[in-house]
C-alpha cells in the first residue's frame, strides 16, 4: 500500500521516471565498499553513514540469496551507488553515534500512542527503514538521525493521540516492554534498566517519602509525578527538585508540564527562600 501511494504521488507530480529508480553499473560501488571493509569498517557502520539499508550492502557485497545465491548484482540503484562513491572514511568515523538513545526515544513515542508509520512520515523515511531501529536491531545511527529523532521526541513526548490505531501502538509497546517518555532522565546515557522492575503506575509510599528527603531509591514514573507535585508546592525549582529526587532537570520540566504546573519566576523563588 505504501509503495502504491508513493507511485500515485509521483504520477501526480509528473515524476513517473522516479517510479522505477535509475540503475547503474554496480562494480564501482562494490569496489568502494570492499575498500572500506578492508580498512576495518563494519558493514553496518558503512550502511548507516551512507544512509543505505544494511541488506542492500549485504547483497552488493555477497550476492543474491535463494536460487541465485552468490550471483553478484550487475546493476544497482543510482542513489545507492552515488552514496557509496562519495563516502569518505573520515565521514564514517565521525558521523555515527550509538543508537541507544534514538531507539529509546522512538519506543517511548510508540508507548504514547504514536504509530510507527506516522513517526516514519514525520522523519521523512519509510517504515521498513525505521522499524529495525525501533526494535533495537541497530547499534549505531547517523548523528543526523539521532538529532532528528531527538527533535521529534521533544515535540511529541507529551502528546497522547487517541483512536484505534494509537491504542494498537500502545499495546505493541506494552507487549515489548517499551518505556514511556517520563521513564527516562536522559535516553542517551541512562543505565539499563532505567528503573526498578516494578509496575510504572505503582506507588510505594516509603520510596516517595525517602525520595522527598533526598535519600530515595530509583522511582517509578508515578512516584516521580507525586514527588514533583509535592516539591513544586514547596516552591522548589526544577533544578532543586531534580537534585532531591535524583533525576535530570529536563525530566522534571517534562513532568511539570504534563501536570500543568507553571514554572516559578526566579524573583518569586528568591522571595520565598528569604521568607
Amino acid at each position: 500500500m505504501e509503495r502504491q501511494r508513493r507511485r500515485s504521488r509521483l504520477r501526480a507530480y509528473g515524476r513517473e521516471d522516479q517510479i522505477r529508480p535509475r540503475r547503474v553499473d554496480a562494480a564501482p560501488a562494490r569496489a568502494v565498499l570492499q575498500r572500506l571493509l578492508d580498512s576495518g569498517f563494519a558493514l553496518e557502520r558503512i550502511a548507516v553513514a551512507a544512509g543505505v539499508p544494511h541488506s542492500t550492502l549485504t547483497t552488493l557485497r555477497f550476492g543474491r540469496r535463494g536460487a541465485h545465491a552468490g550471483v553478484h548484482l550487475k546493476t544497482i540503484e543510482a542513489v545507492v551507488a552515488e552514496a557509496l562513491l562519495r563516502l569518505e572514511p573520515q565521514i564514517i568515523s565521525t558521523s555515527t553515534v550509538p543508537a541507544t538513545g534514538t531507539t529509546r526515544r522512538l519506543q517511548a513515542l510508540v508507548a504514547t500512542g504514536q504509530t510507527q508509520s506516522a513517526i516514519a512520515e514525520l522523519l521523512g523515511r519509510g517504515v521498513g527503514n525505521l522499524s529495525p531501529l525501533v526494535h533495537g536491531k541497530r547499534q549505531i545511527v547517523t548523528a543526523a538521525t539521532h538529532d532528528a529523532v531527538k527533535a521529534l521526541f521533544d515535540a511529541l513526548w507529551d502528546q497522547r493521540p487517541e483512536g484505534p490505531k494509537h491504542d494498537a501502538a500502545r499495546r505493541l509497546a506494552e507487549r515489548h516492554g517499551w518505556l514511556p517518555p517520563l521513564a527516562w532522565d536522559d535516553p542517551d546515557t541512562d543505565p539499563e534498566p532505567p528503573a526498578v522492575d516494578r509496575d510504572p503506575d505503582l506507588v510505594d509510599d516509603i520510596a516517595v517519602a525517602l525520595a522527598l528527603q533526598g535519600d530515595g531509591p530509583r522511582l517509578t514514573p508515578a512516584e516521580r509525578r507525586i514527588c514533583v507535585r509535592t516539591l513544586w508546592a514547596r516552591k522548589y525549582s526544577d533544578i532543586l527538585i531534580a537534585a532531591t529526587i535524583r533525576c535530570d532537570a529536563k525530566t522534571v520540566g517534562r513532568i511539570r508540564e504534563e501536570l500543568d504546573l507553571p514554572a516559578f519566576d526566579q524573583i518569586e523563588l528568591i522571595q520565598h527562600r528569604a521568607a
